[in-house]
C-alpha cells in the first residue's frame, strides 16, 4: 500500500500487487471492495502514489515508466 485517504463510512487505499498490478480498494463497514477504476496494466512498470476520495468516487495517481526510462504521468479514476 503506497497511500490512504478517508472515504465515506470508511477508507480508500492504492498501491501495487506482488505482480506489479496498481491496485484501488476501499473499506466500507468493515468490507473492502475494488471500486471501478481501471486496472492500468499488469505490466510492472505502473506505480500508483497517491489517492483521494471525491464526491464523484475515488481519483489515484502515480506514473509509468516509458520506453525510454522516463516516468510519464498516471491517472486513474473511478466510481464508488
Amino acid at each position: 500500500m503506497n497511500d490512504l485517504t478517508l472515504a465515506p463510512a470508511g477508507v480508500a487505499v492504492a498501491g501495487e500487487q506482488p505482480d506489479g498490478t496498481p491496485y484501488v480498494m476501499r473499506l466500507r463497514n468493515g468490507q473492502w471492495s475494488r471500486p471501478s477504476v481501471p486496472p492500468g496494466g499488469t505490466d510492472g512498470g505502473r506505480y500508483l502514489t497517491s489517492v483521494a476520495w471525491t464526491p464523484r468516487g475515488v481519483t489515484a495517481v502515480g506514473y509509468e515508466e516509458g520506453t525510454t526510462g522516463l516516468p510519464s504521468p498516471l491517472l486513474l479514476t473511478g466510481g464508488r
